[in-house]
């Protein structure tokens, strides 16, 4: 009895760290970063075309899609392949019978395997997710760059003689002091104008499928049925083509430059590389890509013996030359004189019988073992 509860306060201890963890790098990502970076506040050249596109309302993408990539999808796809485990429609049925055995004990309850493997997959990915938004509001608000739509949106005023970027006197200069003179953007809007590196969409959803697509590689393996590696494969396509997609539209609706949507793909792909292989390695099993069977590497070791022992008789001095050179237990050159000859050929015939019977009992014997 007293295993058992220090098994179950261990495993509470355990649940409530990684729980304040978590919870931790929320609060620091979400927090204390946007209060405490302050946003560089960068300059412009009045004639920077880059930064002279419209400022579109309605986009494709709404935070609701983002919220839907980057948690449901994931959550969606680690709890159902738990569960095809579980009614053992993939091949694998010892890991099928392992899932239900007791891995912790909270509060007198039986935690099964299954429980705590999803819980440590999707903390570790809610972890590295959590990563991803920081590293991603540290740089946007370090580099402080410029959105393409910042002209219109902010319509700047130079300080220096309060005029606009459109006087000819401020051509091809680089402007560093200026106010927005737009009165119907708000400040949520101004200050995103100056987040544009990286973009925040392509990190999440890069990162959110880049997880995916690791994780069904590593979770189904070729050991499994045909029809569910051809699964495997769609689901991959599709989350790197759904990748894609939210890159290509943060640059159609010219939210972003393309140096930012790469960049941000760089930030989660690298993210979920780290997670995947640094915090989950142990939770996936390592499956060998062709296996063979005990029987059919017995079978052409006969095979092979056989064929040696044939083609061996069909050489001169073939009991010599065969015993010197079965596994190289014999060293001596086969072409010796006359009379060391017939010695060695009496040896030769005296052990070749012995060392052949002996190959093939044992080839055999492992055949029906």
């Amino acid at each position: 009895m007293r295993k058992v509860h220090h098994k179950e306060s261990g495993s509470v201890v355990r649940v409530i760290l990684d729980c304040l963890l978590l919870a931790s790098t929320y609060f620091v990502a979400l927090v204390i970063l946007p209060n405490i970076l302050k946003t560089n506040t960068r300059g412009f050249f009045c004639g920077d075309k880059s930064l002279m596109y419209p400022y579109k309302l309605n986009t494709l993408l709404k935070p609701i899609h983002i919220g839907i990539f980057v948690l449901a999808i994931p959550a969606t796809v680690v709890l159902c392949s738990k569960l095809m485990s579980v009614i053992n429609i993939m091949k694998d049925t010892s890991s099928s019978s392992s899932n239900f055995q007791t891995r912790y004990i909270i509060a007198g309850i039986q935690i099964p395997t299954i429980i705590s493997d999803c819980f440590a997959i999707l903390g570790a990915y809610l972890f590295g997710l959590a990563l991803v938004v920081i590293v991603t509001i540290s740089t946007q608000r370090l580099t402080g760059r410029l959105a393409p739509y910042f002209f219109e949106v902010c319509q700047p005023i130079i300080t220096i003689n309060s005029t606009a970027c459109t006087h000819v006197s401020h051509f091809k200069l680089y402007i560093a002091e200026y106010t927005c003179s737009s009165f119907t953007s708000g400040i949520k809007l101004l200050s995103e104008m100056r987040h544009s590196f990286p973009s925040s969409y392509a990190s999440t959803t890069t990162y959110a499928m880049a997880f995916i697509i690791m994780y069904l590689r590593t979770r189904f393996t070729t050991k499994h049925a045909l029809w569910l590696q051809y699964c495997r494969l769609l689901l991959q396509c599709g989350c790197g083509m759904l990748a894609i997609l939210v890159a290509v539209e943060r640059l159609t609706s010219y939210r972003h430059h393309w140096s930012d949507v790469v960049f941000g793909g760089v930030i989660g792909a690298t993210v979920a590389c780290i997670v995947i292989h640094m915090l989950l390695s142990n939770l996936f099993e390592r499956v060998p890509i062709k296996t063979r069977s005990h029987r059919t590497q017995a079978n052409e070791s006969l095979i092979l013996q056989r064929k040696k022992v044939d083609n061996n008789f069909s050489f001169g001095y073939y009991n010599l030359g065969y015993c010197y050179n079965l596994d190289e237990v014999f060293t001596r050159p086969m072409f010796d004189g006359p009379e060391e000859r017939t010695i060695n050929l009496q040896k030769a015939c005296s052990l070749r019988a012995n060392v052949v019977q002996i190959v093939v009992k044992n080839t055999e014997s492992n055949i029906f073992q």
